[in-house]
């Protein structure tokens, strides 16, 4: 086998380092999508779950990358609707502004 080149090394992906928001345990890879330190629930970007199986949970908690922490979804609908709200409000303006 040949070394790595240095572009190989220097673009190696690190999973991002997580923290349990309710019992502080550190970890960057898992087996389950539970805490192993208090068994709450964590989803994190990389979790593929379907809307039938959030709308099924209910409410769970899931990293907000753009913040950089956990988000408490308190009821998956109910944050739907305002995500798809904000989405729309944020693309109305975008559109408008370029046909003008």
């Amino acid at each position: 086998m040949s070394p790595k080149s240095r572009t190989e090394r220097t673009f190696k992906l690190r999973p991002q380092p997580y923290r349990c928001p309710h019992c502080s345990w550190e970890f960057s890879l898992r087996k389950k999508k539970c805490c192993r330190g208090c068994g709450i629930l964590l989803l994190i970007p990389t979790d593929n779950m379907s809307d039938q199986q959030l709308t099924a949970l209910n409410s769970f908690w899931m990293w907000d990358p753009a913040n950089e922490r956990w988000k408490f979804i308190q009821n998956w609908e109910e944050h739907k609707r305002k995500a798809g709200a904000t989405f729309d409000a944020y693309f109305s303006k975008v559109f408008s502004a370029a046909t003008t």
